[in-house]
């Protein structure tokens, strides 16, 4: 509903017409005189959840109008619109406000559907948009639609209701209806204005359907059942000892009217039934300024406190008409609500006089979903995909206290398993936008031992009296051992005890073995096995000899082999006239001529025959000794 239906009723209008709001709480603490007090009821439904969002400044946000949860279109004293399409979403989820109407105030919105809204200015003016979020581009421009004949001047429109598309009905400060079936129109395709009663001022107006209508003003509620083709005189006043300031219809069996003090509520089931078809009922010490009824659930938004000075509340119930027990009370701003529009019962959006909106809305339960392997192993890991019902992101955390041995961890959404035992999971999703917590999900998944093998490698031949450092790897990272299988023969080869170094010994099959027994977190590998072939070492001798002597002398010869085996030193047969003999390691020369001598190593397994080596020495005549 709009700004000027939310201030003092009566006489007092006159006096305050063509100055700009100053809101309800300034108005009625100088002009409005005494409020009644009743006392609170017990709470009847639950709450919804309230949070208080600054979108506006200090503009007062006159009239909200959310026709879905994903549409609000707000109005200000200041002449700006407002939207968002996730009003539960925050500041960031509001545009900034945009100037549709210069410096006049916009008193009331009304948007039957998302394609649009209708809104009405303290000139007289109304402004439409077939696309409400599309900018200031996308309204209209201000049409008068509101001239009074009485003042030569626009006149006050304070509130505006569309029951779709092809109906919309507006009221005025001098007590005028006006009604359009096109509202886009321009300003002919709206009726000329037409009084209603004999009150001043109709504050408020609310069209659920083409079949019921009602305008309230005063103390009185008039209704009309033909799309505001004609209007019933009330009989006797709704609110006898008061005025009323608001109405909410959300069908023609469904109406409630609010007063602007006494906390007084009034509803009804049959709203085109006269006084008595209303029962009346009262909250607490508020004036109430806005209401709005989906199906059977309403909430009413007024201030309270001495002068309408204090805090605001909402009242909310799903059996409106059951009496004042039948309703839950939440104070939730320190500012003046002005108004109040629902989508549901599960979300409803207010707005108050200092740029605030004030959402309300039911936490919708969630659910995770998080499936994990029931068995893995030790260096293995896996990719969690958790879900929430609400999309919104679940954190997963490992349960240090039920998982053992330190045996997965985390990062990101990839579990990796580091040890053998109990790996514990909790998955979390803490809320928001609108979802209340998700129960925790725990998921245990049993790490057993992970499988492990061995890369080994080793030349396939080898030859005696050499060696080979061999590096066998597990891909576990353990350490292999490494062995002398007994397949090997001959004695073939050796590996010292903790070490990798492989000896060649003898001409034969060196058959090794690959071990690694596994520990607490991986299983023993399968052994790996390598065989190197060692064939028999080359050898050399060693022969050094003098390259002379003479006949009668000797000299003592001493060859070896490279192997270590013994040398076979014998006077070759191309030695002349017997020049020399061998005998126990010393060759004598016997004769001068030429003595050549062999050496020899035949060899054995494990050596190959040594190349022969000869050497010749010169065997002269010795001297004769003189007499």
């Amino acid at each position: 509903m709009g700004g000027w239906a939310r201030i003092c009723h009566g006489g007092w209008l006159t006096a305050l017409k063509g100055v700009r709001w100053l809101g309800v709480s300034a108005c009625l603490a100088v002009v409005c005189g005494s409020v009644l007090m009743f006392a609170a009821p017990a709470a009847a439904d639950t709450p919804l959840s309230w949070s208080t969002v600054n979108v506006d400044g200090t503009n007062a946000i006159q009239s909200i109008s959310c026709p879905v949860s994903a549409l609000c279109v707000a109005v200000d004293s200041d002449g700006n619109v407002l939207t968002s399409t996730n009003p539960i979403g925050g500041r960031l989820d509001w545009s900034a406000p945009v100037t549709i109407d210069g410096t006049r105030s916009v008193n009331a919105v009304s948007c039957p559907s998302i394609s649009l809204c209708v809104a009405v200015d303290s000139d007289g003016n109304v402004l439409t948009s077939t696309d409400p979020t599309g900018g200031a581009s996308a309204w209209s421009a201000p049409v008068e639609i509101d001239e009074n004949a009485e003042y030569g001047e626009p006149d006050e429109l304070t509130d505006v209701s569309c029951a779709s598309p092809s109906l919309c009905v507006a009221v005025d400060y001098l007590g005028y209806v006006l009604t359009s079936t096109n509202p886009t129109g321009g300003a002919s395709a709206w009726s000329t204005p037409t009084p209603v009663g004999s009150v001043d001022t109709h504050y408020s107006v609310s069209c659920p359907s083409a079949a019921l209508c009602a305008v309230v003003g005063s103390s009185d509620l008039w209704t009309s059942i033909n799309a505001g083709g004609s209007w019933s005189e009330p009989g006797t006043p709704i609110d006898s000892g008061g005025s009323l300031q608001v109405v909410g219809c959300s069908s023609p069996s469904l109406c409630l009217a609010g007063a602007y003090s006494g906390g007084s509520i009034f509803a009804s089931t049959n709203p085109t039934g006269g006084a008595s078809a209303w029962t009346h009922f009262a909250t607490s010490e508020n004036t109430m300024n806005g209401i709005s009824c989906r199906g059977s659930f309403c909430a009413v938004v007024g201030v309270s406190g001495s002068g309408y000075s204090g805090d605001s509340d909402v009242f909310t119930s799903s059996n409106p008409t059951g009496g004042a027990s039948a309703w839950s009370t939440t104070p939730i701003d320190e500012d003046e609500l002005l108004d109040i529009s629902c989508v549901s019962s599960s979300l409803c959006v207010a707005s108050d006089a200092e740029g605030n909106v004030v959402v309300g809305f039911s936490l919708q339960p969630q659910t995770i979903s998080l499936i994990v392997p029931a068995q893995s192993t030790v260096g293995s890991s896996a990719l969690l995909s958790p879900t929430a019902s609400s999309n919104l992101p679940v954190v997963l955390k490992i349960n240090t206290a039920k998982t053992t041995e330190k045996a997965c961890s985390l990062s990101d959404d990839t579990v990796s398993f580091d040890h053998a035992g109990s790996c514990v999971i909790d998955a979390n999703q803490s809320g928001g936008s609108g979802y209340s917590p998700a129960p925790q999900v725990q998921k245990t998944i049993t790490v057993g031992k992970g499988s492990q093998t061995i890369a080994f490698s080793a030349p396939s031949q080898g030859t005696v009296g050499g060696s080979v450092w061999l590096s066998p790897i597990a891909s576990s990272g353990l350490t292999p051992v490494l062995s002398v299988d007994t397949e090997t023969t001959n004695s073939a080869c050796t590996v010292p005890v903790g070490t990798s170094v492989v000896s060649f010994n003898h001409a034969g099959s060196c058959v090794l073995d690959a071990n690694q027994a596994g520990n607490a977190d991986y299983a023993a590998a399968p052994q790996v096995q390598q065989t190197i072939t060692i064939s028999a070492a080359s050898q050399t001798i060693g022969f050094s000899a003098p390259s002379g002597g003479t006949v009668g002398g000797s000299t003592g010869l001493d060859p070896t082999a490279s192997s270590g085996l013994p040398v076979v030193l014998s006077v070759d047969p191309s030695t002349t006239k017997s020049a020399c003999s061998w005998s126990s390691g010393t060759v004598s020369f016997n004769h001068p001529g030429s003595c050549v001598l062999d050496a020899n190593q035949a060899g054995n397994a494990d050596y190959a025959a040594a190349p022969q080596v000869q050497r010749t020495i010169t065997v002269a005549q010795a001297s004769k000794k003189r007499e």
